[in-house]
């Protein structure tokens, strides 16, 4: 049985593919094994989150859906609802890139489109909030994000581990279970190569910028923002374990 439940909110073309590239880039930067982690695909409102007695923690990737979108369909209407009633849970929760605007929008929060970041590498700069996830870690460490979205004020019960040089909110924890990051932690060069392959005209980046993206962020090094999830997978089985 898995101990950790890997949800992918993905849908229209290529939804299977990125999902399962999104999987892959997960158990490369983790401590995690194929057998330990389930994968629940959200690509219909068909689909719905399981009973999750059986885990000791949920990791939710990210989305080419918008909060900031005028209009839900029914797909993203269903989204909503799905990660609402997740984080209403008391099992821990650590929400990737849309889940940060998911997460300050759901507890009142505001989000807008005033400081987007480009695709590429960034800078994560810690509070000085004490919090098990980034007690290992240096003030500063860099992690790779592209979003057009902004966290601009955080809701009810949310607090700031961690800010940018453009970026209100890096990471947030919420209430003392759920966590979010607007950076990927999961995401190391190779992984953003394939992803901006699959977002090429979405508007993240602009494509003939593509190649010289994808070059230069091979020089810088990652692996702290990786420390992130792991310190969530092993605070998951801590508490597990109490």
């Amino acid at each position: 049985m898995a101990d950790f439940l890997f949800i992918s909110l993905r849908f229209g073309e290529h939804s299977r593919e990125i999902a399962q590239a999104e999987l892959g880039d997960l158990l490369r930067s983790t401590v995690l094994s194929a057998h330990e982690v389930d994968h629940l695909i959200i690509d219909s409102t068909n689909v719905c989150i399981p009973h999750l007695d059986s885990y000791v923690g949920v990791i939710v990737g990210g989305s080419a859906l918008n909060v900031t979108t005028s209009t839900y369909d029914e797909f993203q209407t269903h989204v909503h609802s799905e990660l609402t009633r997740l984080i209403g849970l008391d099992i821990p929760v650590f929400l990737i890139c849309f889940g940060m605007g998911f997460l300050a929008q759901a507890t009142g929060g505001k989000v807008d489109r005033s400081r987007p970041e480009v695709t590429g590498i960034t800078e994560v700069v810690l509070s000085d909030v004490p919090d098990p996830l980034t007690a290992s870690l240096p003030e500063r460490f860099l992690a790779l994000t592209g979003h057009q979205e902004s966290t601009v004020e955080l809701g009810d019960g949310a607090t700031i581990l961690a800010q940018g040089p453009t970026c209100f909110a890096q990471m947030v924890r919420y209430r003392d279970h759920v966590w979010a990051t607007q950076f990927h932690p999961e995401m190391d060069a190779d992984a953003m190569k394939v992803r901006m392959a699959f977002f090429m005209n979405h508007g993240y980046f602009s494509p003939e910028d593509y190649d010289e993206i994808v070059s230069n962020i091979r020089d810088f090094d990652v692996s702290h923002s990786h420390a992130v999830i792991n310190n969530f997978v092993h605070h998951c089985r801590a508490m597990a374990a109490k």
